[in-house]
């Protein structure tokens, strides 16, 4: 099977990156409230950038526990035929 800190940071990237993206878009908005069009444009650049990064981290995710599932599946075959 595959390292625990690999499922463990792709776990916890799945959980808290929903969580930066959302304070980092309520920053942006709280910005061009206030009128600084500027800022609030970098921080819908960087919303959108953990966006995808979140993607990634949840496709990589489902990559990994594929693999970890095929290669229980292969461990378990293994042994019914011994």
């Amino acid at each position: 099977m595959l390292p625990k800190a690999c499922l463990t940071t792709l776990v916890a990237g799945a959980i808290l990156l929903p969580m930066a993206i959302t304070l980092v878009a309520a920053t942006a908005f709280l910005f061009h409230g206030l009128q600084d069009l500027g800022m609030a444009r970098v921080l819908n650049g960087v919303a959108i950038g953990l966006g995808l990064l979140w993607i990634f981290d949840l496709a990589a995710l489902t990559v990994v526990l594929g693999i970890d599932a095929l290669m229980r599946a292969g461990d378990e075959r293994h042994v019914d035929e011994e």
